[in-house]
């Protein structure tokens, strides 16, 4: 056998094993993530390409981020049966790349969740935190959450919090007892409460490294562990600090934010028209 035969036969078989494992890397034109054996396929000198070869280097594992890890034809089939029963969710395909595995719990990411993430939470002249770190980044890190244990919240939902290792944007609530009378009232635009609004005034958000995810409980995954669907993820956490340093919960409910002495924080203070 020669030694070209030799070395396609063993290209093939990696790839085999790739696959069947489903490793995944992300794609550094698109920032998307895609199967290894895809990047495979990629001209030598495509970003892609080099991606996949990096990350299926020993040395690579520990050092280099990895994607979110593609779920099994099975696990995905689980998702979808009990998407297919939600009264909210059903009539949605569930692709691969929507679930995401943890080893405590997997998350239903839609792409109507992935929209409002992105829009919502980017926008520096709209009350919210806003992120500064890429949609990759914010994969991660919704992809580690679901290794934590979360929180249950009076509205049912549930709240996970991850500490990154740098900033992930700044967060928009902060505690201005004495600025709450004269700041300015802006509607949240919530279809579910059209008359919810909150006070905003201009300012500075604060930096900083935590960020939250909140999911909804929809069942149990393929392997019996809680399977949730994501709502929404933002920078910050579940408290704010006052004057003197002490924490100061934030509540669930936005129309509880001004009597707790807490307000959005803009740009110019008044939100986006």
């Amino acid at each position: 056998m020669k030694v070209s035969q030799l070395r396609q036969i063993i290209r093939e078989e990696v790839r085999r094993v790739i696959n069947e494992d489903g490793e995944t890397v992300v794609n550094p034109q698109t920032g998307r993530t895609i199967k290894v054996t895809s990047a495979l396929g990629y001209d030598k000198s495509h970003p892609a390409y080099k991606a996949a070869v990096a990350s299926m280097n020993p040395k690579n594992k520990t050092n280099t981020p990895q994607a979110n890890k593609l779920p099994t034809k099975k696990e995905v089939d689980v998702v979808q049966n009990t998407i297919d029963n939600n009264q909210f969710l059903k009539g949605t395909k569930v692709k691969p790349e929507d679930v995401v595995i943890g080893k405590n719990n997997t998350l239903y990411r839609s792409s109507d969740s992935a929209t409002h993430i992105a829009g919502r939470h980017k926008d520096t002249s709209a009350p919210g935190s806003t992120f500064t770190i890429s949609d990759n980044e914010i994969d991660n890190l919704i992809t580690q959450a679901m290794d934590t244990k979360p929180i249950i919240q009076q509205n049912g939902t549930y709240r996970f919090e991850i500490e990154a290792p740098k900033p992930v944007g700044g967060m928009g609530v902060s505690y201005k007892p004495d600025m709450v009378k004269n700041a300015k009232n802006y509607n949240m635009r919530n279809p579910k409460n059209p008359d919810e609004s909150v006070k905003v005034v201009a300012g500075k958000r604060d930096s900083t490294n935590k960020m939250t995810v909140i999911a909804a409980p929809i069942g149990k995954d393929a392997n019996g562990k809680p399977l949730f669907s994501l709502i929404t993820a933002y920078p910050g956490g579940s408290t704010v600090k006052d004057n003197k340093g002490n924490d100061i919960e934030i509540p669930t409910s936005r129309s509880e934010f001004a009597k707790n002495g807490l307000v959005f924080v803009t740009d110019n203070g008044a939100g986006r028209d």
